[in-house]
């Protein structure tokens, strides 16, 4: 079992939306989250589309504006 979230000295939360498992077992997951650690750093708030690999390593993540334009 792989445990995301922040880490033990920010507040950290996140919301899920959806999430899906490609072919090849890699997880995707959107999700609107704030001072969630993924594995390379704090993502800071924001609406997030991040695939982990099958063992819950960040292969990439993508940050979206909820701002409209």
């Amino acid at each position: 079992m792989k445990v995301l979230g922040a880490r033990p000295d920010l507040q950290g939360r996140a919301f899920g939306f959806r999430h899906a498992v490609d072919r090849h077992r890699n997880i995707l997951l959107f999700l609107a989250a704030e001072n969630v650690d993924f594995g390379e750093g704090v993502l800071l708030s924001g609406l997030l589309l991040v695939k982990l690999d099958p063992q819950g390593r960040r292969l990439w993540s993508r940050g979206y504006s909820t701002e409209p334009g």
